[in-house]
Formats: structure tokens, C-alpha cells, sequence
């Protein structure tokens, strides 16, 4: 049977410029029983070229008061060729209108921008003389601060009459450059790679005109009615192990340049020839004296490829051959360029990168079948999974070979493969990462990796992979220890007004006669519930008068308001009717299955996250009661979920059960923590481990904005498979349910510092929190970096007060004493078994209720210490 997690992902934007996205031909495949490559951009890949066009239009803002105008939610002004704008609030767009151009539109910008979420651009025409969704083109800026050139194709009929620009989705700056228009003329053939195949390469051509052409591939010469396609083959040279092939196609007696495509082919019947060699422990370094390309051994097993060393788009950079140091590989370019390898030990080496330009670092390509990637922040993959898929989202932004940086939550790409893995670590957080399974950028099956941008120090770790225990948890732990984890953010106030911040939500934007809301936003039922009231006893001391109390209301509950208001039975009930229905779900093998709607494109029914939340009802019971049905249940669930190694599937409210999640680790760190707890047993103490290294990639290590380390991404996929697309916008909610469940780890296992990670999430919370305004105090839903903004809606902060008073060493929630025989008692407060019964620290004058065995409730009014004698 097929386990969860042995799965992957990938992901790559366009270097200067917006690819043109298309669809694979579909029955390309087919002509000869070539099964192409999964492949999210096929047309990308080998862009139909654009034939050169006059210029109908052209901005270079060089005098102030030009045709492009301020219209919503900014300010802009001509200055130094520059139109610079101030975006001031959401949807900002500025215009140009007095426009008579007619037909299809190539729009070319050269900007850099500072601000957040994509471009668009809108266009009326003389017979629709609205901005419409059906007169617009979406397209990514890259919002780094630096200067980058994109192309935009508008499909226009008729005669276009205004254009207007949307610089981004919110707040920030730009400065525009220059804008053309031209009229788009696209190649009449497109060349689609199929892949690198027996020293070779196999694509398509596919002739997109109107008319019939005459063709001429390799010398022969054949003809391409309109639509049609053919199958077409080029042969590498064959001399040396690393080539690189070209597979080119001409139309006859025109004028259209020839259209190509060079691929990287690792020819390995052919000796490599003249080698220059650089141990490191157990793993050997053999590059090509002539810097074609190099190949890794691990032992006697080659466990990948270098190829090519270096290039710049997908043209491999031409070295001039390679000296050989005390310790190091050395290469150049009659260009300029400069590589140097060095080794590190340990199957490491670093390759220190300068070049005139951005160019690609080496090209790493597994030679294994895979069982694990990572590329954190943007894909947690398993056996048989390729990246950029549509499983977890289907807009354009499925496609992330080479996302933007801020997606990207550490640096570390990782490929486990079943004897070996491969890990890319870099110092330079402004260079581009890169990841492809399988590499259909270069037309070949093996998985790809590697850095994009010039100057920088990489380093690459080779190891024995999957058959001998490395997991993503093992190099993810390796990996924190090495680096270390960064110290967690300035608190933004005192302990003293942070209570007091959070208290304010709970009596004001939150609060109504019908008691508190989930969130502050209007449509959110008020209640009164538990987990509110609980809170306001943590901040004040005081226990608020409810006429009623209701589970729930916050993601983490907190029920020490039950035992303090008299209604034990209440929440004993509560727990034993939410028990006794998640038993009912149970499947004989210890399962929970859902079959609803966010099931598509899952490879079974189950996951990670639907079993751990279900699991830890079980054994939350089980805890406060000693209920052994619950137990045995709960118990078959944890052993179950031992064939999990994705965290997934925990939000299938919104959100696809395939879709890798922060609240999956969160539960199964938790619920594992919950079987340890009641039966001693190391295993589940060693599975809550893992579960917390499993979650550590949703978690931003390193920052380039004020609010950014230690938030937490969500999910890695879209809501309702479209929007919003969570990657790279943090919900600090859902870290903190991870980071609640990481304190709990911290208290009982002292093998990595759990409690500064918890620490690090909730101090990003606390940044992230409103500070003022009418939902003061509240946690936004999801925090974008970009601008810095909060976007609602506007949850309660109940579960980080509780967390705070947690870290702090104070109570936070129920508290629970078990003794020797099993005789287990709960309170309010902390309490002990003695030779006497119960001693209790209580607070004096305050009434509460103690429950023992899960059965006999005891009333008691503190004196502030209390000794309950127990039969």
C-alpha cells in the first residue's frame, strides 16, 4: 500500500520576463507511445518566439505631466525618467487612456517594486468602454526592490482605447521605467521537449499558423499542415559523458528564425574521460577537466550529477578547464566567470560562485528513485509526487519551480532518494532557488536543484538516503543544528501591556450581550464560550458571570472555566459525547477516512491531519478521565498514523486533504504527546518528536522584513484549490496550535530547544497583533510580508495569552495529578498526590470544583492551600 509523505513538489517563475503560460498538446505523447514528462509548462519552457513588430507606443517618462494618471489608491509623479508611485491602500491602479491601437497587444515593462501581490492590466476598447474581469491580464511582480522587465500579451479585439495598470493588491511603492506596446507576432511553430532520451532528445513540433509549411529538421524536410504535429528526434554527438544537445527546426524560403532547444545529456555508456577528482568522507567529486559537467559517487554508487557547472538561462556557461589545489577544484570562463569547489568532509563540499552576471549555480540531479523532497515553504513531496502540480492549488501559481524568495521559509532543498540524498544549503539569502521533479526544465526524469542569482557560497550535502533511516525529519534536524535557530523577534511590548492588549479584544471588539465571537469580524456567532471566559481569567484573576458555557470558540481549547464556575459535569459530558462520536467514526485498523469534497486528487482517503485531530479527541478523554475505551481507541489510532510522513489534510473545511499542513504536525505532535503521557511508553514520545521536526519547515527562519521570522505558513496549496494561494502568506493561528504543541514537547523532552521555537511563533503573534484601532488586540487571519499588513478576519487571542502565561512557568490550563496506581485527579490548579490525598495550590476565596477518576466531583473553596484527603 502506498504511505503518505513519500511525496513531492516543485517550483520556477521566469528570470526577466512573464512566460507564456500553456497547456501540454495532449495526444503529443502519443505518435509513438512516448510518454512525455510531467511537465506544468510545456510551452514555457521553449516560449513560440515573438517575431519582431514595430513599436506603436512607448512611455519613458522623461517630461512630468504624461499621459499616465493617478485614479485609485495612489500617488504617482514623474521624476529622473521615473514614474514612481505610492501605492496607499488596496487596489491602487493608475491609467492611460486617449489609446487607437487595434489587434493583439505585447506590453513591455522595465520596474522594480516594494510592494505586494501580483500585476494586472485592464483595457477597454471603443465597443466595451468599461474596465471589466473579462478585459484583463494577471501576470507576477517580483517584489524584491530591484529592476526586472516583464512582457504581458493582451488579447484585444477591436480597437483598444484605454489601458490601465494595477501595480499590486496593496500597500507599497514603485517606479516604472519605460512601457511599450507592440503588436504581437508569435512564430508560426512551437517546439514542445518531450525529453532527453539514449543520448538524445525527443520533442514536437506543432505548427500553430493558419497555412501549411515546409520544414527543415536535421536535413530533412517535410511539411506541417495548419494544427498538425510531429514527433521529431536530435542526436547528441556521442564523443564525452556530459553533452549537450540542440534539436532545432526551420521554416523553408521565410523569414522566421529558426526555433531550438539545448538540453543537458549525461551519455553514460561513455567514459568522463580527463577528471580532476575531491574526496569528502565516504562521497567522491569527479568533474570533467574540461568543466562539462561531474558526477558524485557515494561509495561505488553514483548518487548524482553535476551538469552543468554553470549557466546562464538554460545555455551551459563554457569553461576553459579546471585546476586541481590542496583541497579544492578551481574553474573559469574566458568571460569572467569563476568556481571554485572545495571540500568540506562529511560528503560535503561548498562551491563559491562569482560571475559578471546572475548565472545558475551547478545543476544537481539525483540519481535515485525518490521517496522524499522538500523545498520548504513551497513543496513537501513523497514517492511518485512531482512538483508544481495542480493537486493543492490551480491557478497559475501551481507552477513553482522559482518561486518568489519570500515563499521560501529556510534555505535547504532537499532530495531523499532510497539509497541516497542530496541537500542544497546557501549563506546568501538573495539568491533564487530552483526545484523541478522531475527536471522538465532541461527535459529529463531525474529530479533537479539548484541556485540562480551569481555571487554566492553553496553547499552540498551527499548521504545515504531512505533504506537507511534519513527521513525529512533526520536532515531537517541536522540541518537546525548546524545553522542554529535564530533568536526569537523583539517583543513589540512589556508582559504587562501585552495582557492588557489581549484583554482589551476580549472585552471589546470581540465581546456582545450574547458573549464572544470567534473573530471580531460581524457574521461570527457570539457565545459564551469556555475557552474566552478561560482566557479572562488567565489576564485578570477574575472569573467572568456567563449564564451558560459552550466548548469551544478558540483553536486550542482551555476548559479550567468548567472547574471554576461549578459545571464539572458540564464538560465531563461534553467530553464524553465528543468521544463516543469519534469512536463511532473509528475503522476497525485504527483509521478515520473522509470522502467529502476536498478528497479529489488525494491518492486515498486518509491523512496525516484527519487521524491526529480525531486521535487526540481519543486521548484528551482518556487523559482527564482514565476512560479505557478511549484509550484502546486512541492508542489504535496513534499506531496507524505511524505509516504517515507528510504532515497533510487537517483543514478540509477549505482546504484539500492532500495539501501539506502546519496543523497536521501540530495534532500529531499532540495527540503522540497525549499517548505518552498515559502510558509511559518512549515510542510515542519519539513519534511526537518527529511529528515537531516534520513541522518545521512551515516555519520562517530568517527575515528581510521587520514582522517576518518565526511566522508561520499554513498550508502549502490554495483555499478551495484557487484562493487565496497560502504560500508565502503567513496564519500565525495556525502556528501557534504548533507551537503550543511544541512547549508541551518541551516539557518532557530536552533533546532540541522546542521551547524557543514556541517562543519565536508567539512573539511573531504578538507582533502581528493589531495594536490599536477597533479590533485592537485581535490576531490577524494571515499577515502579508510584502506590505506588512494585516488581513482579517480578526481572530481571538485566547490561545496565545495561554501559551504566553505557558512559556512564562505559570498555569495555563487545566491541571492534572496521576498517581502511582493509576488514580488520576484534575483541577483548576496545580495539585500533587501526598500520603494525605490531595494537596492543591489554589487561590484563596475562589470556589472550584476537583474531578477524580473522571467520576466524583469535589467542591471546595480554596484557602489558598488545600489538602483534599481522598479515600
Amino acid at each position: 500500500m502506498r504511505k503518505d509523505g513519500f511525496g513531492l513538489k516543485r517550483g520556477r517563475p521566469v528570470r526577466a520576463g512573464l512566460a507564456c503560460w500553456g497547456v501540454f498538446v495532449s495526444c503529443a505523447a502519443g505518435t509513438d507511445g512516448v510518454k512525455p514528462l510531467h511537465n506544468p509548462e510545456a510551452i514555457a519552457v521553449v516560449p513560440r518566439a515573438r517575431l519582431e513588430s514595430p513599436q506603436l507606443q512607448r512611455w519613458d517618462f522623461d517630461e512630468p505631466g504624461g499621459a499616465w494618471k493617478a485614479l485609485h489608491a495612489v500617488r504617482c509623479r514623474e521624476r529622473d525618467g521615473l514614474l514612481a508611485i505610492e501605492m496607499l491602500d488596496a487596489d491602487p491602479y493608475v491609467a492611460a487612456d486617449g489609446l487607437d491601437l487595434e489587434g493583439a497587444l505585447l506590453v513591455r515593462l522595465r520596474l522594480r517594486s516594494s510592494g505586494v501581490g501580483p500585476g494586472q492590466i485592464y483595457w477597454t476598447t471603443e465597443s466595451a468602454q468599461h474596465t471589466s474581469e473579462e478585459r484583463v491580464v494577471h501576470f507576477p511582480l517580483r517584489h524584491d526592490g530591484s529592476f526586472h522587465e516583464y512582457e504581458v500579451v493582451l488579447p484585444v479585439e477591436g480597437r483598444m482605447t484605454l489601458l490601465r495598470f494595477d501595480p499590486g493588491t496593496g500597500k507599497g511603492t514603485m517606479e516604472i521605467d519605460w512601457i511599450s506596446l507592440r503588436q504581437e507576432r508569435l512564430h508560426p511553430l512551437e517546439l514542445i521537449p518531450l525529453e532527453v532520451v539514449a543520448g538524445g532528445l525527443r520533442a514536437v513540433v506543432v505548427n500553430r499558423g493558419d497555412e501549411g509549411l515546409e520544414v527543415i529538421h536535421g536535413g530533412e524536410r517535410f511539411r506541417l499542415e495548419a494544427g498538425e504535429q510531429r514527433v521529431i528526434e536530435s542526436a547528441a554527438p556521442g564523443r564525452m559523458r556530459f553533452e549537450t544537445v540542440s534539436i532545432a527546426v526551420k521554416v523553408v524560403g521565410a523569414e522566421f528564425p529558426p526555433v531550438e532547444f539545448r538540453a543537458s545529456v549525461m551519455n553514460s555508456g561513455l567514459p568522463l574521460g580527463p577528471y580532476l577528482e575531491l574526496g569528502s568522507g565516504t562521497a567522491m567529486l569527479r568533474v570533467a577537466k574540461d568543466g562539462s559537467g561531474g558526477e558524485i559517487l557515494l561509495g561505488d554508487r553514483i548518487a548524482g550529477w553535476l551538469q552543468p557547472l554553470l549557466s546562464e538561462g538554460y545555455q551551459p556557461v563554457l569553461l576553459t578547464g579546471g585546476e586541481e589545489g590542496e583541497g579544492r577544484l578551481r574553474f573559469a570562463s574566458e568571460a569572467g566567470h569563476a568556481l571554485s569547489i572545495h571540500a568540506l568532509g562529511d560528503g560535503r563540499w561548498s562551491f563559491e560562485i562569482d560571475a559578471p552576471e546572475d548565472v545558475d549555480g551547478p545543476v544537481f540531479r539525483l540519481a535515485d528513485d525518490l521517496e522524499q523532497a522538500l523545498f520548504p515553504g513551497v513543496e513537501y513531496l513523497g514517492s511518485g509526487e512531482h512538483s508544481s502540480s495542480r493537486t493543492d492549488i490551480r491557478t497559475a501559481e501551481h507552477v513553482r519551480h522559482t518561486p518568489p524568495r519570500r515563499w521560501v521559509t529556510m534555505p535547504l532543498m532537499v532530495l531523499n532518494g532510497g539509497a541516497v540524498s542530496a541537500e542544497w544549503t546557501w549563506d546568501n539569502l538573495g539568491l533564487q532557488p530552483v526545484f523541478a521533479v522531475p527536471d522538465f526544465l532541461g527535459a529529463r526524469r531525474e529530479p533537479r536543484m539548484h541556485l540562480a542569482g551569481g555571487k554566492g557560497l553553496l553547499r552540498l550535502r551527499i548521504g545515504p538516503g531512505w533504506d537507511t533511516g534519513e527521513r525529512i525529519e533526520t536532515i531537517m534536524e541536522r540541518f537546525v543544528r548546524e545553522r542554529g535557530l535564530p533568536a526569537p523577534p523583539a517583543a513589540p511590548r512589556s508582559p504587562e501591556a501585552q495582557r492588557a492588549l489581549s484583554l482589551q479584544a476580549l472585552r471589546g471588539a470581540l465581546r456582545s450581550e450574547q458573549g464572544w465571537g470567534h473573530c471580531a469580524d460581524e457574521g461570527w456567532d457570539r457565545r459564551f464560550f469556555a475557552g474566552h471566559a478561560s482566557t479572562e481569567w488567565l489576564l485578570t484573576g477574575e472569573i467572568p458571570q456567563t449564564p451558560e458555557l459552550v466548548p469551544g470558540g478558540i483553536h486550542i481549547e482551555n476548559d479550567l472555566v468548567w472547574l471554576l464556575t461549578g459545571r464539572a459535569e458540564a464538560w465531563l459530558g461534553h467530553l464524553r459525547r465528543r468521544a463516543r462520536q469519534v469512536r463511532g467514526a473509528q475503522e476497525g485498523d485504527g483509521s478515520f477516512r473522509y470522502d467529502g469534497r476536498f478528497r479529489e486528487g488525494h491518492f486515498e482517503n486518509t491523512s496525516s491531519g484527519h487521524c491526529a485531530a480525531n486521535a487526540w479527541v481519543l486521548l484528551d478523554h482518556a487523559w482527564w478521565t482514565g476512560d479505557e475505551a478511549s484509550l484502546a481507541a486512541g492508542l489504535r489510532a496513534l499506531e496507524f498514523m505511524r505509516r504517515f510522513r507528510t504532515p497533510r489534510g487537517a483543514q478540509v473545511w477549505e482546504v484539500p486533504l492532500h495539501t501539506p499542513d502546519i496543523l497536521a504536525a501540530a495534532a500529531a505532535v499532540r495527540a503522540y504527546l497525549r499517548g505518552y503521557g498515559l502510558t509511559g511508553e518512549r515510542e510515542w514520545l519519539e513519534e511526537a518528536r518527529r511529528w515537531a521536526w516534520r513541522g518545521l519547515p512551515f516555519v520562517y527562519l530568517w527575515d528581510d522584513r521587520p514582522v517576518m521570522r518565526y511566522a508561520t505558513i499554513a498550508v502549502l496549496g490554495a483555499t478551495h484549490w484557487q484562493a487565496p494561494n497560502w504560500m508565502g502568506l503567513p496564519v500565525q493561528w495556525c502556528g501557534l496550535s504548533y507551537a503550543f504543541g511544541l512547549s508541551e514537547l518541551a516539557d518532557v523532552d530536552d533533546s532540541f530547544d522546542w521551547r524557543r521555537v514556541a517562543e519565536g511563533i508567539l512573539t511573531a503573534a504578538e507582533q502581528m497583533q493589531y495594536p490599536e484601532g477597533a479590533t485592537a488586540g485581535c490576531l490577524p487571519d494571515s499577515f502579508e510580508l510584502g506590505s506588512q499588513e494585516r488581513r482579517p478576519f480578526d481572530v481571538n487571542p485566547c490561545v496565545m495569552a495561554a501559551l504566553r502565561e505557558r512559556l512564562s512557568g505559570r498555569t495555563a490550563g487545566l491541571q492534572i495529578a496521576v498517581r502511582e496506581d493509576g488514580r488520576r485527579a484534575v483541577s483548576p490548579f496545580p495539585l500533587r498526590w501526598t500520603r494525605e490525598g490531595l494537596e492543591i495550590d489554589g487561590h484563596a476565596g475562589v470556589g472550584f470544583q476537583v474531578v477524580i477518576d473522571g467520576e466524583r466531583i469535589v467542591e471546595l473553596r480554596s484557602a489558598g492551600k488545600d489538602i483534599l484527603a481522598v479515600e
